[in-house]
């Protein structure tokens, strides 16, 4: 939630959308690379299979 609020602050001096694009890739980057991710995208996706059911 910090990271998405610094971002979200970084964006509001951007006066292009390439800065803005930039800004928000090297956010999602890093969340990407964050120990745990893609266990918890698993997780995710697999309780929504098992609520589709």
């Amino acid at each position: 939630m910090t990271r998405t609020k610094e971002t979200l602050r970084a964006s509001l001096a951007m006066t292009s959308s390439d800065e803005a694009v930039s800004l928000e890739l090297a956010a999602q980057e890093w969340s990407v690379a964050r120990p745990g991710f893609a266990d918890h995208v698993r997780e995710l996706r697999d309780r929504l299979r098992a609520a589709r059911r």
